[in-house]
């Protein structure tokens, strides 16, 4: 038997495990599935994973993490100021890949009321965990008064919910910046032909 027999006998017998453990049909041939991963969203997730793991290094090691400020020019180095300022992309990276995420599986052909209850379900569990979890894991207290030390996970989870909302309007009523960027490109043009005249 040569290699390539051996791996595609290997894949198709993994795939018929993994069917047998989920219970779930999977196709047998080594075929590949409908729907791949996009390698360019798994890279980009990657590095910004890559990227946060820097800011939580930084403050697990870094001796004065607690009483220096690394945005602080003042009491600063460059590199620290880097590994602060880079991780600032985290968030909006993952806000990014959320709505990205939720559109491909639209396009996909997921329907709307499944899509929207996936959106706010995962969306507010995102906030309980911060309410929760994250605050006990960070200052080991429950105190919900003070809320000033929520992080970036409740507002990934909000937009979520948000998201899940504005998934029902009409595709027209979410192309709206589209058209204001055609009107502002048609006053550009009708005011420059007014300065050309003059």
């Amino acid at each position: 038997m040569d290699t390539i027999t051996q791996v595609q006998t290997s894949t198709r017998d993994a795939h018929r495990f993994d069917a047998s453990l989920s219970g779930a049909s999977r196709p047998t041939t080594g075929a590949p599935s409908a729907f791949q991963r996009i390698d360019s969203i798994d890279l980009f997730r990657g590095l910004i994973m890559i990227i946060m793991l820097i800011d939580h290094t930084r403050d697990g090691v870094h001796r004065d993490s607690l009483t220096i400020d690394p945005l602080a020019l003042a009491t600063t180095t460059p590199l620290l100021y880097f590994t602060r300022w880079i991780t600032h992309l985290c968030a909006p990276g993952f806000a990014f890949l959320a709505g990205a995420s939720a559109g491909i599986q639209r396009q996909r052909g997921a329907s709307v009321p499944k899509l929207s209850r996936f959106l706010w379900t995962r969306g507010l569990s995102l906030v309980v965990i911060e309410l929760t979890v994250i605050r006990l894991l960070g200052s080991f207290n429950l105190d919900l008064n003070y809320l000033a030390n929520l992080q970036v996970i409740w507002v990934i989870g909000l937009s979520m919910v948000a998201l899940a909302a504005l998934i029902h309007l009409p595709k027209r009523a979410i192309q709206w910046p589209e058209r204001l960027e055609g009107v502002r490109d048609l006053l550009v043009e009708y005011l420059g032909d007014r300065a050309d005249v003059r």
